[in-house]
């Protein structure tokens, strides 16, 4: 299930992030129509902007990144722009990195 739901006017865009447990994972989602290129980064990645690039359907982008138990800081990177998911609000660090936290199952 989605982790909730936040809507944002981008460049007179709809978009919405998040996150969700699936198998192999954690697949993190990204929409927004004006986009060309989305990745995300984070300490999964050594906050590598291209290392994990996602792949758009649509007007969703999305990939399933497998993460051990802790917490995990991440940001999205959208043409070249760092976002903290904006529909996570747990917020971490100097640089308000996006957080979440994976259990041990």
């Amino acid at each position: 299930m989605l982790m909730g739901l936040l809507l944002s006017m981008t460049m007179t865009s709809l978009a919405f992030a998040g996150y969700e447990k699936v198998a192999g994972g954690i697949r993190f989602v990204y929409e927004g129509d004006y986009a060309g290129s989305v990745s995300v980064a984070g300490d999964f990645n050594g906050w590598n902007g291209t290392a994990t690039p996602m792949t758009k359907s649509g007007d969703v982008w999305s990939v399933v990144v497998s993460l051990g138990p802790g917490t995990h800081e991440y940001k999205f990177v959208v043409d070249g722009q760092w976002v903290a998911d904006p529909d996570n609000p747990t917020r971490v660090g100097d640089f308000g990195n996006s957080a979440i936290q994976i259990g041990p199952d």
